[in-house]
């Protein structure tokens, strides 16, 4: 009886060795493949995000001009390529935390866009020029998509800001004051990728108004910071209104 025990403990050992074995190798190869997905460079197609700035009036000039473009998690490169080829009279800015990939994207398109190896974080409120902020992944940390935001209601010179998020403000923004914060979103649209039949989406936001009470540090959200944006806002539109009517 010990002996038929012991084999039979063997038996499911060596089952549950072979079980254990087949499922780590299975989750090491999803690992790799959603590693391979979230971080393969290039991913988001620049075409139809071109065609969204155009479309939504996000750029002041077909070609670009006066304006500074920065890609946040730029990848390959390939995507701040196809901006800049897109609008070739702006200036286009690539930052991304991999520097092998940032080493890559200037060796083959370093000619015509600057990238920065570093993140967002460390990054980006030193693209004191920018007018336009590009988040094209969905891969960002809650933490980084605060900063990203929170530096573009900040920056001097922006108007507009593109990232995978609906919605920047809270719903009692939304419901009570009918307008964000800072942001003003504009449309979401499908953006297609490179993985086949898929798309992310990404809102345009035209900026109301600068945040300038706590440069770089966190925009507060909430009715009463809705309100005083608002108010804010409608009073430049009825100073630029009158300006113009004298």
């Amino acid at each position: 009886n010990n002996n038929n025990n012991n084999n039979t403990n063997k038996k499911r050992i060596m089952k549950n060795a072979r079980y254990y074995e087949g499922f780590i190798q299975h989750v090491n190869e999803n690992d790799h493949n959603m590693t391979s997905q979230v971080l393969h460079p290039g991913r988001t197609s620049s075409g139809p995000m071109i065609k969204l700035l155009l479309e939504t009036k996000s750029m002041p000039h077909a070609e670009g001009a006066g304006c500074s473009i920065v890609d946040v998690g730029s990848g390959c490169g390939n995507f701040a390529r196809g901006i800049k080829d897109a609008f070739p009279f702006s200036s286009v800015c690539g930052i991304e935390i991999q520097k092998e990939l940032v080493e890559s994207s200037r060796a083959d398109h370093g000619h015509k866009v600057t990238f920065i190896a570093g993140a967002a974080e460390s990054e980006l409120h030193r693209c004191v020029n920018a007018t336009h902020i590009l988040a094209t992944t969905k891969n960002f940390e809650t933490k980084t998509i605060d900063h990203i935001v929170n530096v573009a209601a900040s920056l001097p010179l922006l108007t507009h800001l593109v990232i995978n998020e609906s919605r920047l403000c809270t719903t009692m923004c939304k419901v009570r004051i009918k307008s964000c914060c800072v942001f003003e979103p504009i449309e979401t649209r499908s953006i297609s990728t490179h993985w086949g039949n898929t798309g992310l989406d990404f809102t345009v936001y035209r900026r109301r108004t600068r945040w300038t009470e706590n440069p770089y540090g966190h925009v507060p959200r909430g009715e009463d910071t809705a309100r005083a944006f608002a108010e804010r806002a409608l009073c430049n539109d009825k100073r630029i209104h009158s300006t113009h009517h004298r």
